[in-house]
């Protein structure tokens, strides 16, 4: 048995990072949505939050939603409490470009490690660290429910299905 203890993260911001998109199955994009404080206020969700949609190989930011966030889940001495966000943040982006460029480059990282499969990641943007020492991943699992659009995923006509999936891992090893 292992004992894991963990400092917690003093969260400027954080929320969730999809390698795919949940939406339309795209495995190009990368959809980032965050707020100020923990990520428990996107997760739960009591917040609207910022939504990003990034492309992975150009890291460009294709659409950008900046919403009004009035509360945020901070950390405190004795846990959380949630707190007004004061109204010159409240519609801001809660992210830098190169904030958001570095999950997509970190998140990359992990998708390949797990073989590709595309990633739902629990980040955060730490208050007492400085770019790019600041970034840290809280969690990571496969995205479950998502029909992904690929060129890939669909059996060729005429193909066995045990073919398509030997053609598949040869692709997989020599990319």
């Amino acid at each position: 048995m292992g004992i894991v203890i963990l400092q917690m993260v003093n969260a400027r911001c954080g929320g969730v990072l999809f390698t795919v998109n949940p939406i339309t199955g795209n495995l190009n994009e990368v959809v980032i949505e965050g707020s100020w404080g923990l990520g428990e206020s996107v997760v739960q969700p009591s917040v609207a939050p910022d939504r990003f949609t990034i492309d992975k190989k150009s890291l460009e930011v294709k659409e950008k939603s900046i919403n009004e966030k009035l509360s945020e889940v901070i950390l405190t001495s004795h846990g959380t409490a949630v707190e007004p966000v004061s109204s010159e943040r409240q519609a801001v982006s809660c992210l830098t470009d190169e904030e958001i460029r570095e999950l997509v480059k970190l998140a990359e990282v992990v998708e390949i490690h797990y073989g590709g499969m595309p990633q739902d990641v629990k980040w955060a943007i730490s208050a007492d660290h400085r770019f790019p020492d600041n970034v840290f991943f809280l969690q990571t699992r496969a995205v479950v429910g998502v029909q992904c659009e690929s060129e890939y995923i669909d059996k060729p006509v005429g193909k066995s299905a045990a073919d398509h999936i030997a053609d598949l891992m040869v692709e997989r090893i020599i990319t």
